[in-house]
Formats: C-alpha cells, structure tokens, sequence
C-alpha cells in the first residue's frame, strides 16, 4: 500500500523532478515579474516627476541664466538680456512665469521708425535651448551706449524692447514716440542756466509706488533727498523728468560731478552722474 506521499515522490521521480523542485522553479518566476513591476512603476513616477519639474524648474533656470524657452511668444523670452557689460531687462517678459500679467508692449517696424529707431542691426543673441538663437537688435546707427535692445517676436510680427535697467541718461530734453521714452541727444556735462532732462530705466517696476530720489555731491557735498510717487509711466520700470534753469540752481547749488539715485526701501534702482559747470 502506496500512501499519498510516496506516490507524489514516485510520480515526481519518474518525471525527472521531485516535488519541491516543481515549485521552487515558480516561485523565482513570480518574484522576477514582481521586480520588474516595481522598476516599471518607478519608471513612470520618475517620469512624472520630470515632467512636472521640467514645467517649473526649467522656466525658473532659463529666465534666471537669460535663456529663451522654445518657442517665438512672448512667454518663450527672459527677463533681461546682457549685452556690453549691461543689464537690459524687461519686467513683462519671463520665460512663461508670469502667468495673468498684461503683455509686453511690441513695436512694428512702422513703430520703430516713427520713432527715430530704425533701422536695426543684430548686436547679439539669447541662446534657446532647445532651439535656434533668438537674435537680439539695437539701433544701426547709435553711436554710445547704453540704449534700447529689441528681439523679433515672430508669433506677433514685431519687436519686444529691453531696457539698460539701473541707468539713468541725461540730456537737454527727451521725446515720447510710440509709447517708448527716448533720451536724446544724450549728454552728462551742464552748465549752469541749462534745461536738464532724465530717463531713468529702474532694475524693478515701480508703478503705483513710491521711491526715493536721492542727489549728492558737488563742491559743496550736498545731498537732497525727496520722496516721489510713480503713477502709470509708459514704458514700464521707467521715470523721465524735465529740470527749468531755476529747479537745476536748486538741485545743483554749486558746480561739481553729482550722483542720481533712485531708491525704493533698501534697493537701488537706478544711479547716475551728472557734472554741472559755470
């Protein structure tokens, strides 16, 4: 008499297998497919993290180095451009991060040169990546700077302007031409009994807030210091002012090289010289 057992062990002899065999050649089997639902699953969260990273991240890396997204929107440029040692920004422009806030204005080729700003020549470019270089324009003829940058903006047909943020240009006037303040020509040396004029392109926008203006220096080593509240300036981030003979004499009592600053809490936004002479 044959009992179960024994039966299973000849029948498993006889096959060339023993039992225990039969399910240890499973249960290798199983762990593999579940080892690799483990990769495949963390694959796919891996995946999803980078695409989520790379909607935030990547945006944030892209304006903050001065790279354009891919793309020819608004929302593909940077924040700033660099170009001879200067800072040109835009406050409107962000690589895509400034979701809800008004576009940038963008001036047709008609525009520019209405304007006096016309024609353009390439000066240098914004790398895109991925992509081709964004090509960045300054007025052909302009002899000093610093002075506007503009790129091509195809999706729209026009050009997007860029600031020397944290300058200030001074003059005996300035002009309004298409919603873009132009100082010109440009000069830093007055005498005494001239009119005076500024375009001061901040570092941040100020509109509806208010900054300090801040003059010192001269022979005399004043310094005059007068709060001043920014209402809707055309283009963003910039004050211009006209100064009388009279309003100069108050500013500058004496002849001397004296330093403009604008001043919003602990932030400079913009600084100058100016030299005044009898």
């Amino acid at each position: 008499m044959w009992d179960s057992g024994t039966k299973d062990e000849i029948a498993a002899a006889m096959s060339g297998t023993r039992a225990h065999e039969v399910h240890s050649e499973h249960v290798p089997r199983l762990g593999f497919t579940l080892r690799w639902s483990k990769v495949w699953g963390g694959i796919v969260v891996l995946c999803g993290l980078v695409a989520i990273l790379g909607r935030t991240v990547y945006p944030l890396a892209a304006n903050h180095f001065g790279y354009a997204l891919p793309g020819d929107a608004f929302g593909d440029l940077p924040g700033h451009v660099t170009y001879a040692g200067l800072t040109y920004t835009n406050p409107s422009l962000c690589d895509g991060l400034c979701r809800g806030q008004s576009s940038p204005s963008c001036y047709s080729a008609n525009d520019l040169r209405r304007a006096g700003q016309w024609p353009l020549a390439q000066v240098t470019g914004i790398p895109s990546l991925p992509g081709p270089i964004r090509q960045v324009y300054a007025i052909a003829y302009a002899g000093s700077l610093p002075g506007d940058l503009y790129v091509y903006a195809g999706t729209y047909h026009c050009y997007v302007a860029y600031n020397p943020a944290g300058t200030v240009l001074f003059g005996n006037s300035y002009t309004i031409r298409s919603a873009i303040v132009y100082m010109g020509p440009e000069k830093s040396v007055f005498h005494l009994g001239e009119t005076v004029a500024l375009v001061a392109y901040l570092s941040q926008s100020i509109n509806g807030r208010s900054v300090t203006r801040i003059i010192s220096g001269g022979k005399l080593h004043v310094k005059r210091v007068q709060v001043i509240h920014i209402t809707g300036t055309p283009p963003f981030a910039t004050i211009f002012s006209t100064f009388n003979s009279q309003q100069v004499q108050t500013l500058f009592p004496a002849t001397g090289t004296y330093q403009w600053r604008y001043v919003h809490g602990r932030t400079v936004l913009t600084t100058g010289t100016v030299t005044i002479l009898r």
